[in-house]
């Protein structure tokens, strides 16, 4: 996808490796409290640890050299 810039960016479906990275983005957005963060990382361990569960669905944004931009839920 191109939003206006020269950066491909693509979504796939989250996995393990992607955590420790997403983890990083939510917390040095700046953006989120202290409670917001825990829940983000909440979600994100909940649809690793249970990838058949159906009430948070994640995907991983990735940059064309592979590393994780970020991610939705």
């Amino acid at each position: 996808m191109r939003a206006g810039t020269d950066l491909l960016i693509s979504v796939r479906p989250l996995t393990a490796a992607d955590r420790t990275s997403l983890e990083g983005i939510v917390r040095r957005t700046g953006v989120f409290s202290a409670a917001e963060t825990a829940v983000a990382v909440e979600l994100i361990d909940a649809a690793l640890g249970n990838p058949a569960q159906k009430d948070y669905i994640l995907y991983s944004a990735e940059g064309a050299a592979g590393e994780v931009l970020g991610y939705y839920c």
